[in-house]
């Protein structure tokens, strides 16, 4: 939809938030991110896991992954969520999604002005 603007996500410094991560897509592999935060990888499908820690979540088609995330910046933050379907690995048009994640204190009227994580795109799998 034109000018729908971008999903926002709410923050309290300080705070520990749950957020179950799934991959409702068909066709790609998906790497989930939130700008300037590391997530703890506590539950996935169909796997048991030993908690970790990751900059970028890899979800498959149908996966669903369960993070912990620390909102450990200042209260007036605002930065970018991010799904990104790696180009080479599905024929998507859009493969970038965004979010925006204000912390109590952030102004909502601007856009976050955040850089997204570093990761190795050149592979389509873990």
């Amino acid at each position: 939809t034109p000018n729908a603007g971008i999903s926002k996500f709410n923050f309290t410094s300080g705070k520990t938030h749950r957020l179950r991560l799934i991959n409702a897509g068909s066709d790609g592999m998906q790497r989930f991110s939130i700008d300037n935060h590391t997530m703890t990888v506590i539950a996935q499908d169909f796997v048991p896991v030993r908690p970790f820690n990751t900059k970028v979540v890899t979800l498959g088609i149908g996966q669903r992954t369960d993070v912990i995330v620390k909102a450990n910046m200042a209260p007036d933050t605002a930065v970018f969520m991010r799904s990104n379907i790696p180009r080479k690995c599905s024929p998507t048009t859009q493969p970038l999604a965004l979010a925006a994640v204000y912390y109590e204190k952030a102004n909502r009227t601007k856009t976050p002005k955040s850089s997204p994580q570093v990761y190795d795109d050149s592979k389509c799998g873990n």
